[in-house]
């Protein structure tokens, strides 16, 4: 299972039972009863939220595991982690930070936007949904992914094109100036990743990975109950939202082309969504080299480890992003303050110089009117200063 931490979102305390023994007791016990049952049960209440949310994608989800089954076969890239890709994976799997040295870490780019912005300590995950990583990293994992669908999809016979846009909208429109009607063409600046065609049938494709252990769904629906209860405890709870709202941008759009709208959605845990689910099996009745069932247990490794890999370079880009981000923190802090060796230099010369002028002065020695402007005049009047 997971370390556990005091904080309700996050693990708690090192007394748990050992990582992988108390995962595989909850994950056996959900799977062997068809639910949360007797010890299974017990263990799962006594983890915070942010473990609940972790271990309900998980176990409910059996498209979860398949990479950790995939073959690295020669012939099959897809199939294929490097080492370093593993580890970080199974990492993220159990909860974990990606790297130990980030446990006293904290985004300073997220929290200057939002100020409830946790440590990493408690969210662990915050690089899925970083600001600095989402036109780098995560952008890298839907491409990804994204390009993985489409071969698949080729391998069905069906007619791909990647990032396909709206046609244009071709409306009549009054002239201000002269009345009569014109046609204008309305080009649309949304699109899609993916337009499968095969036959009479368009389906414009819209891959978005989500993470079911945000705070959003950590605290939504959250009672005094606890962490016993909320959203966080629903199977494809973050799935589910992010097609709602691909449908609702998308959906009218494609209806007026006759094009027929599909959110590819994945937690990321590895659970499909719904819709992306149906598309799978749509697509596995045309393969054209594979029964429906090979073809299926071969998508599930392909996307399962591409979801993985990009997780991978997620976590790595984003804790180099932290560490270079303390490293300038603290070189801007040491180019403003001086070392203590000048600082402590500086002050001695400057006591022992103001000692010897206040000996010179009281001696009658020292002649300030030199130092004076020229047309200085003291307020005793007719007398120079």
């Amino acid at each position: 299972m997971i370390p556990q931490r005091s904080s309700s979102f996050s693990p708690r305390g090192a007394s748990s039972l050992p990582l992988v023994t108390e995962q595989s007791q909850l994950s056996s016990g959900w799977r062997g009863r068809g639910g949360i049952n007797g010890k299974s049960t017990e263990l799962f209440n006594s983890c915070g939220r942010y473990q609940q949310a972790i271990l309900t994608s998980l176990t409910l989800n059996p498209s979860t595991s398949a990479w950790l089954s995939s073959p690295p076969l020669s012939a099959e890239p897809g199939y294929r982690l490097r080492d370093e890709d593993y580890v970080l994976s199974v990492r993220h799997r159990l909860g974990m930070l990606p790297y130990d040295d980030l446990r006293a870490e904290l985004c300073v780019s997220c929290a200057r936007r939002n100020l409830h912005t946790p440590s990493l300590l408690v969210d662990p995950d915050h690089m899925h949904s970083c600001t600095l990583q989402e036109g780098v990293s995560v952008k890298r994992r839907h491409d990804a992914i994204k390009l993985a669908l489409a071969e698949l999809a080729r391998s069905c016979g069906y007619h791909v094109e990647v990032e396909p846009r709206f046609p244009p909208r071709v409306e009549h429109r009054r002239c201000a100036e002269t009345g009569a009607w014109q046609r204008t063409a309305i080009q649309q600046q949304q699109h899609g990743d993916l337009l499968l065609v095969r036959n009479g049938t368009r389906q414009l494709i819209d891959v978005t990975v989500v993470r079911p252990t945000s705070l959003t769904w950590l605290q939504h629906g959250a009672t005094s109950a606890g962490a016993a209860s909320g959203s966080h405890m629903q199977p494809l709870v973050a799935a589910s939202a992010a097609e709602a709202k691909k449908l609702r941008t998308y959906s009218a759009e494609c209806a007026h082309h006759g094009w027929t709208m599909v959110p590819f959605a994945l937690e990321s845990y590895g659970a499909k969504g719904k819709q992306a689910e149906r598309l799978l099996q749509r697509m596995s009745a045309h393969s054209l080299d594979k029964s429906p069932e090979a073809f299926l247990a071969h998508a599930e490794r392909v996307l399962s480890v591409a979801l993985q890999v990009g997780n991978a370079g997620v976590a790595g880009q984003g804790s180099a992003e932290l560490h270079l981000q303390a490293y300038r923190r603290s070189t801007r802090t040491d180019e403003h303050a001086p070392s203590a060796a000048s600082s402590d230099k500086g002050g001695r010369k400057q006591r022992r110089t103001g000692a010897a002028a206040a000996i010179m002065l009281r001696r009658g020695e020292l002649d300030v009117g030199a130092l004076l402007h020229s047309e200085y005049r003291s307020a005793r009047v007719g007398v120079a200063a």
